[in-house]
C-alpha cells in the first residue's frame, strides 16, 4: 500500500511540475519548480529553447530563471498573422541585458524608433550568469504584442525570489519573505471596488520601458501594459489602491508581488540611465511604483529616489534636474509666473478662482521653465495621478516622495476643480480612485493626526473635511 501511494505521490508531483513548465503564464506563488532540468521553458507564448537540459525554476511572480550558463538554441513565439516564428525579418526580436535611456537602442521591432539589429546576437549563443533574457512578440496592430524575461543565474535564487529587473548586468534578487505586508490597510470596502484578477491582468507582465522620452511608446506590449504614461499611472494607482482594502492577505498576495514586480524593474531602468521628463502625459507613473517597492521591500535604495536629480539637463537653454514627469509638471506659483502667464493662472478656465501666489498648480514642462497648459492638464495628467497621490498619503510615503506640490495640487484638482463641474475628469480618470478618495482621503491627513484606522470614527473628521 505504502508503495502505491509513493507511487501516486510521484505521478501527481509529475502532472504538475509539467503543468509548471508548460503552461503559459502560470503563476506560482512559492517560486516553485526548483530543481527541475528540462530543454526548454515557455510562458505567453515564447519559448527558450536550449542546447541541453539545464536546471529551472520559477520567480515569485511565475516568470523563469536557469541555472547557467546556458547555450540559447533558439526562441520560438505564437505568432501574429503573416510574422515569422522565430526572431527575424526585424520582428519578434530579443535582447540580453538591454540598456536604457537617452541613447539607448533596441532589437525588438525594425517599426520602433531606435532599431539596431546589431543588439540581438546570433542564435545559437552562449549566455553568461546575471543575464536578463527579453523576448518579444511582434503585433500587426501596433509594435509589440507581447514581451517576456527568462533570466539567466549562477545557482537556484531562494524561494520567494522576485524576478530581478531586467535592464543592465546587475541582478539584485529581492525576497517576497521581506514584504512589509503589515503596512498596508484594511479600509472597509466602498462601493464599486474592482475584482483582484481584472487589477492583477494589468501589471502581472513585465512593464517593458527602455527607450527615453514619449517614443517608448512604441515597445509597450500591448499584453503586458497600457501604451500611455497616464494610463500606466492610473493603473498603478489603482493597483496599490486596491491592497488598501479590506481583503484577507492571502487574496492580495497576487496583485502585491506583480506590483512590487514593477517597481523593482523601473528601479533598474532608473540604475540604469532611464529616467520620465515631463512630456505631455507620456511619462506620468513610473515614481510611484518604485517608491511602493521600496515600502513594501524595506528598501533604502527605493525608497530614497525621492530626492534622485540627473545632472546636466537642459531644455531651450533652462537647467532642470526632475527625473519624473509629475514632479516637473507641478509646482508652487509665484507673483512673477502669475503675471508673466494671466492667460493661464488668471483665467477661470483653467483656475476657478484665479490662482494665486503661492498655490500649487500645473505647467507643461514647469521645471524647465515651460509654463504651457494646452490641454495636457485636463485630459491626461491630473486625474491619472489621484490614486498614487492618494495611496502614498494612506502609506504616510508623502515625505519620501519629496514634493509637496503635487500632493497640494491633486487636493486642489479633486476637492476645487472637479467638483466645478463633472465634465473635469478627463479621459484617464478612475471611478474606483475617486471612490477611494471621497471616503478615505481624510483619513491621509497629517497635519490632523488622524491615525485611528481601527474605529475610523467619522467624528473625528477634520474640520477643512480633508
Amino acid at each position: 500500500m505504502k508503495a502505491v501511494f509513493i507511487r501516486k505521490q510521484s505521478l501527481l508531483r509529475a502532472f504538475f511540475i509539467r503543468l509548471a513548465i508548460f503552461t503559459p503564464g502560470a503563476f506560482l506563488l512559492s517560486g516553485g519548480a526548483h530543481g527541475l532540468n528540462t530543454t526548454q521553458v515557455s510562458q505567453y507564448d515564447v519559448s527558450w529553447v536550449f542546447s541541453n537540459s539545464y536546471q529551472v525554476g520559477r520567480f515569485a511572480n511565475g516568470d523563469w530563471w536557469v541555472v547557467g550558463p546556458i547555450v540559447l538554441q533558439d526562441i520560438s513565439v505564437v505568432p501574429e498573422l503573416g510574422f515569422p516564428t522565430t526572431p527575424a525579418e526585424g520582428r519578434n526580436g530579443f535582447m540580453i541585458n538591454l540598456h536604457a535611456g537617452p541613447g539607448a537602442e533596441h532589437a525588438f521591432d525594425s517599426r520602433a524608433p531606435y532599431y539596431n539589429a546589431d543588439l540581438q546576437p546570433d542564435l545559437p549563443t552562449l549566455v553568461e550568469p546575471d543575464s536578463s533574457i527579453v523576448a518579444t512578440i511582434s503585433s500587426n496592430v501596433g509594435t509589440l504584442k507581447t514581451a517576456a524575461v527568462l533570466t539567466v543565474l549562477a545557482s537556484p535564487p531562494p524561494e520567494g525570489s522576485f524576478r530581478p529587473p531586467y535592464a543592465g548586468n546587475d541582478k539584485p534578487l529581492y525576497s517576497t519573505q521581506n514584504l512589509q505586508r503589515h503596512v498596508l490597510k484594511t479600509l472597509p470596502y466602498i462601493d464599486g471596488v474592482p475584482d483582484f484578477p481584472i487589477i492583477a491582468r494589468n501589471v502581472e507582465r513585465a512593464w517593458l520601458d527602455p527607450i527615453f522620452d514619449w517614443v517608448g511608446i512604441y515597445l509597450h506590449p500591448s499584453d503586458n501594459m497600457i501604451a500611455y504614461g497616464a494610463g500606466m499611472a492610473r493603473d498603478i494607482g489603482t493597483a496599490t489602491l486596491r491592497l488598501m482594502l479590506d481583503d484577507p492577505p492571502e487574496m492580495k498576495e497576487k496583485l502585491l508581488i506583480s506590483t512590487v514586480q514593477v517597481g523593482i524593474d523601473m528601479y533598474g531602468l532608473l540604475l540604469n540611465g532611464q529616467y520620465w521628463p515631463a512630456n505631455g502625459g507620456h511619462m506620468s507613473g513610473r515614481k510611484w511604483p518604485i517608491l511602493f517597492a521600496g515600502i513594501m521591500l524595506d528598501d533604502p535604495g527605493m525608497k530614497g529616489i525621492g530626492g534622485f536629480e540627473v545632472d546636466g539637463l537642459s531644455w531651450e537653454g533652462n537647467q532642470y534636474s526632475e527625473a519624473f514627469q509629475e514632479d516637473c509638471q507641478t509646482f508652487y506659483l509665484t507673483e512673477e509666473t502669475r503675471n508673466e502667464y494671466p492667460e493661464f493662472y488668471q483665467n477661470p478656465d483653467w483656475y476657478d478662482p484665479p490662482a494665486r501666489a503661492g498655490d500649487a498648480v500645473f505647467g507643461m514642462r514647469a521645471c524647465m521653465k515651460d509654463y504651457g497648459q494646452t490641454d495636457y492638464r485636463a485630459c491626461c495628467n491630473s486625474q491619472s495621478w489621484v490614486g498614487q497621490v492618494l495611496c502614498a498619503r494612506l502609506l504616510n510615503a508623502k515625505n519620501l516622495w519629496n514634493h509637496d506640490a503635487l500632493f497640494d495640487y491633486v487636493d486642489w484638482w479633486m476637492e476645487v476643480w472637479v467638483p466645478g463641474d463633472p465634465s473635469r475628469h478627463g479621459y484617464w480618470d478612475s471611478g474606483f480612485q475617486e471612490r477611494m478618495w471621497n471616503a478615505y482621503r481624510w483619513y491621509a491627513n497629517e497635519a490632523a493626526g488622524v491615525s485611528n484606522w481601527d474605529l475610523m470614527d467619522p467624528a473625528a473628521k477634520p474640520p477643512d473635511g480633508k
